[in-house]
């Protein structure tokens, strides 16, 4: 058993902890924003008050269908003004299938991106060893479609470890 922080100053069993259950994020028109969410992204979106909505991804409803654990929901809340944009850098992944797939959404949200409230569609580019773009919604909300080249998933990044920076030869007392 291998104990951690509970948050409140004391300890519990690490296999206690939660999941990961819900994100939140804010929009300026939720009829919009949910068309985008359901039509564009294809997630599923249930207006559970006035000025909110949930959304879920496919895998994310399959799990809480089977009563799972891991499945999540993003907390949309309709407000007058965006208060704190986001950045580039500040995004929602979603990963595809291949590289066409990546090309084909992204032809979609140019010639489709009106419909949506897209705000920029930037180029494809390869980072970090997938494929992707990036693009923000009305509410300057980033997301990134990538596909991962080679098949690496998030798992195997945990399984590799922590990246190891190699020493320069003036830190290691080596001439260059």
């Amino acid at each position: 058993m291998r104990l951690v922080s509970n948050g409140r100053g004391g300890t519990c069993d690490a296999d206690r902890l939660p999941s990961f259950a819900a994100g939140a994020m804010v929009t300026t028109d939720l009829t919009l924003a949910r068309k985008f969410y359901e039509e564009f992204l294809g997630f599923e979106c249930v207006r559970y008050a006035p000025d909110r909505l949930l959304l879920r991804d496919k895998t994310s409803a399959n799990l809480m269908k089977q009563g799972k654990r891991g499945g999540f929901v993003i907390d949309v809340r309709e407000v007058e003004e965006v208060l704190h944009p986001q950045h580039l850098f500040n995004h929602w992944g979603l990963t595809v299938d291949s590289a066409e797939e990546v090309d084909r959404i992204r032809e979609i949200a140019l010639s489709d991106g009106e419909t949506y409230g897209l705000t920029q569609v930037n180029k494809i580019s390869k980072m970090h060893n997938s494929y992707q773009f990036y693009f923000s919604d009305l509410d300057e909300n980033w997301w990134e479609i990538e596909y991962r080249n080679n098949g690496i998933t998030n798992e195997m990044v945990f399984e590799n470890g922590d990246f190891k920076r190699k020493k320069k030869p003036a830190e290691t007392g080596e001439e260059a």
